[in-house]
């Protein structure tokens, strides 16, 4: 358990920015649309 604690303090914002680059890509992006209950109607 200690490793994987010290795996995890490990990451720094660089790490997570570059798999934010990897990951959020514009041809992986999706969008919903979420209306309240009486909007859906109109």
């Amino acid at each position: 358990m200690d490793e994987e604690l010290a795996a995890l303090e490990a990451v720094t914002p660089e790490d997570i920015q570059q798999a934010a680059r990897s990951y959020f890509t514009r041809t992986r992006l999706s969008v919903a649309h979420v209306l309240p209950e009486e909007a859906r109607d109109e």
